[in-house]
């Protein structure tokens, strides 16, 4: 009877406070419905636009760099006269001895020596164990400066290290009794250029 009567008492007072309980039921469902159903979908959907936002960003990018390197690519086949020289003193096709003594003299001038003497000696290709290279070709190198000392012996190692010319400093040699300064270095060449215009 107790159960009848709270069934009754339950409906009255949810038929008296059906217009305020409806509302609450109805945001309550909404609530647990986008917590379930729709807040990790809105979510991963949310993250699928960053990445593709991102993606799209990369691909400008590299776009970019695309047409950079295309524009560059066409400024290196365009090369003007001095850059081709440049490129020519850096590993020429064959051994160049006139630019290669001015060169070298020009380097002697500016580090404060005199070039005394000069020696050129076309070594070809001598393959070693540490270096198989049939490729590149050598030409040794014994200069005499006069004029300077140690400093100036220093600015001349610098400025071979820092020419455009590949070269490896072999030996010096000098003492404080004797003014002059022997420097001997291997400057190389691209054999096998020559060997390609000679049909080998």
């Amino acid at each position: 009877m107790n159960k009848l009567s709270n069934f009754k008492y339950l409906m009255i007072f949810y038929k008296k406070y059906k217009k305020v309980f409806l509302p609450i039921l109805s945001l309550i469902i909404l609530v647990v419905g986008y917590l379930m159903f729709i807040k990790q979908p809105l979510y991963l959907y949310k993250q699928n636009i960053e990445l593709s936002k991102d993606l799209n960003l990369k691909l400008a990018q590299a776009e970019k760099v695309l047409a950079f390197s295309k524009m560059y690519e066409k400024q290196i086949i365009e090369l003007n006269p001095s850059e081709k020289k440049l490129i020519t003193l850096a590993l020429p096709d064959k051994p160049d001895y006139p630019s290669l003594i001015t060169h070298l003299t020009v380097l002697a001038k500016k580090s404060g020596f005199f070039v005394n003497s000069m020696d050129i000696e076309d070594l070809g290709i001598q393959s070693t164990k540490e270096n198989d290279n049939k490729n590149i070709g050598k030409l040794l190198v014994k200069m005499k400066l006069v004029g300077g000392g140690y400093n100036e012996l220093k600015n001349m190692i610098n400025l071979l290290q820092e020419s455009i010319m590949m070269n490896d400093i072999y030996s010096l040699n000098f003492s404080n009794k004797n003014p002059v300064y022997e420097i001997t270095l291997v400057v190389y060449y691209n054999f096998s250029s020559l060997n390609q215009k000679n049909g080998k």
